[in-house]
């Protein structure tokens, strides 16, 4: 659409530049409507971003088995449409690390939520409210909802393993921005406000054995007690 309307601005002196700003003017007054103004989330609201943990060790290796693991947490969103129900499709995802020139991919991670209108008269600034006919069974859900997801997916963490290299020594810090989308009864996609968060990237955990088990391994039952080389003197016998 932006690229359409510099064509137009660029050849306005021609017929075809005075038929297209026409047309562009008429799709976006009768195409979009209300279609995706959600400024800082006024339509739909993303108000919680909490992580399980705040800090997040690169790897953690059991008895030599090594796990990257993932980071989930507990997103908040919030319908404010007075006439629309709305279900959210996925959760986007940008990452950050200070001091780093090299940084995650961004991604999205799949969701499944259905936010009920939000239960009051008011009609919010460019609500379309002459399709305020909502499915059955809309008008009983709740217009908030906590959502568990990825935080850190797992093919961040692998990322942020494979290239250790090209970041900071842990512990360092990662931020992480989210935002969601999904789309409104009345057919329109919505994005959300963005939300930030910070946690801190540890160094490799590695477990030990349990304690039975090095007590265990530290007495060798094949020692021979009359072998010299083991009592570490001579025998009497």
């Amino acid at each position: 659409m932006r690229q359409f309307w510099n064509i137009a601005c660029q050849t306005t002196g021609s017929s075809f530049g005075k038929v297209a700003l026409v047309t562009l003017a008429a799709a976006l007054t009768f195409g979009c409507g209300s279609a995706s103004n959600n400024d800082q989330g006024v339509s739909v609201t993303l108000y919680q971003m909490v992580p399980s943990s705040s800090a997040v060790p690169l790897s953690v290796s059991t008895e030599g088995v090594v796990s990257t693991g993932a980071l989930s947490g507990t997103y908040g969103f919030q319908n404010n449409l007075s006439s629309q129900g709305f279900r959210l499709q996925r959760i986007f995802l940008r990452f950050f690390v200070e001091a780093s020139d090299e940084q995650p991919p961004e991604t999205t991670v799949a969701i499944g939520a259905v936010l009920g209108p939000a239960g009051t008269a008011e009609v919010l600034p460019g609500e379309d409210v002459q399709d305020g006919t909502l499915p059955d069974g809309f008008n009983d859900l709740p217009n908030s909802a906590l959502v568990s997801a990825f935080v850190i997916p797992p093919e961040i963490k692998s990322w942020l393993n494979l290239n250790r290299d090209l970041l900071p020594e842990p512990p360092y810090s990662l931020t992480i921005e989210a935002f969601g989308i999904g789309i409104t009864t009345a057919g329109d996609q919505l994005e959300t406000n963005p939300l930030s968060t910070s946690v801190t990237i540890t160094p490799d955990v590695i477990i030990n054995p349990e304690a039975g088990g090095e007590e265990e391994s530290a007495a060798d039952p094949e020692v021979n007690p009359l072998d010299e080389s083991a009592t570490g003197g001579d025998s009497d016998l």
